[in-house]
């Protein structure tokens, strides 16, 4: 069983867009939900997303405030109900993505993360990583530090 995570940036232009905001929500929700039995939102401005965003979808904030797409990231993996999250920025372009192929890697190397475009933190990972991302936030200034110090 697998989440599918998309995280967005704390403002994006296509929030003050709704037509172009469900478009591009909705190419992303078809792709991730082709590889996943649940869909969770991270942002911490989610009364921007919430009229536009299929109620099943969940929509949740960080933990970690001015942590970025880290803290995000942390949020999202903790509310995950599975083990497997796909993680998916919000400006990453799917088709970019051999989502297949990855998954079956990281199956295969039983791997806690695969990373398939690291300037965005997109990738599979483990929910068991969790605890290690929020001792990283906790300890570090830099949020970029900290996930190094977990890859």
């Amino acid at each position: 069983m697998v989440t599918g995570i998309l995280i967005f940036n704390t403002y994006s232009e296509d929030f003050f867009s709704a037509d172009r905001y469900v478009a591009k929500l909705n190419q992303k929700l078809k792709f991730i939900k082709a590889y996943s039995e649940e869909v969770i939102i991270v942002s911490n401005v989610p009364e921007l997303l919430l009229p536009h965003t299929p109620r099943n979808i969940r929509i949740i904030t960080e933990y970690y405030k001015g942590k970025g797409v880290i803290g995000r990231l942390h949020a999202g993996l903790s509310l995950s109900s599975y083990p497997t999250n796909i993680v998916i920025h919000f400006d990453t372009l799917p088709d970019d993505i051999n989502l297949p192929h990855v998954l079956n890697r990281f199956y295969l190397t039983k791997s806690d993360l695969i990373l398939f475009d690291p300037s965005y933190l997109n990738g599979i990972y483990r929910k068991s990583i969790v605890p290690l991302l929020a001792h990283a936030l906790e300890q570090e200034s830099s949020t970029h530090n900290a996930f190094e110090k977990l890859n």
